[in-house]
């Protein structure tokens, strides 16, 4: 074709294409080059074979990014995903940036390494003009108290005691009578 393609219809066009033969890859390809070489593009394309759907973007138009098995549902990504705004998973609107919601372990980190070195999180606070007395990292503990009012029931904060000397303190809280008590420092 040397012309755009236009679907028109009211209740909305649907272009179909299947191959008619089992195990055959149907897909669409976006991109620069020639039908034979393909470059710098997109493809969408469902693999018969497998059994799933996949999404690919770069220099070669097949490089899959983004698959998904249909009999699981599972959505697989390859490399990194960036994300403008919140992340949910078990919920529709999260509350901070990543949320984490359903019952059972919410988090489950596993190393590797083969070294001494294990698992580690890291929570850093980068900020231009760090100051004596600031909160580098802060890990709340707490859930409902009744069947929907929640409340902090302990806390760990990092402290810098002298952020120039690079001087730091583990201040420990309890909550007593709904007030957040510093119980421990060291």
């Amino acid at each position: 074709f040397s012309k755009d393609i236009v679907m028109s219809q009211n209740a909305g066009p649907t272009l179909n294409m299947n191959t008619n033969s089992a195990g055959n890859t149907s897909k669409i390809l976006l991109h620069e080059g020639t039908t034979s070489s393909p470059a710098n593009g997109a493809s969408i394309r469902y693999d018969g074979s497998a059994n799933t759907f996949k999404i690919g973007v770069g220099t070669d138009v097949d490089t899959t990014r983004l698959t998904i098995d249909r009999g699981s549902g599972l959505a697989t990504f390859a490399n990194n995903v960036s994300v403008t705004g919140s992340v949910g998973i078990g919920t529709d609107s999260p509350a901070a940036l990543l949320e984490i919601s359903g019952s059972g372990d919410a988090v489950r980190i596993e190393s590797t390494n083969s070294g001494a070195a294990g698992a580690q999180i890291d929570l850093l606070h980068f900020t231009a003009s760090p100051a004596d007395n600031d909160v580098n990292a802060l890990i709340n503990f707490g859930g409902y108290y009744t069947g929907t009012t929640s409340a902090y029931a302990n806390q760990i904060k990092s402290v810098w005691s002298d952020v120039s000397d690079r001087d730091a303190e583990l201040q420990f809280f309890t909550n007593n009578a709904g007030t957040l008590t510093k119980a421990l420092t060291l």
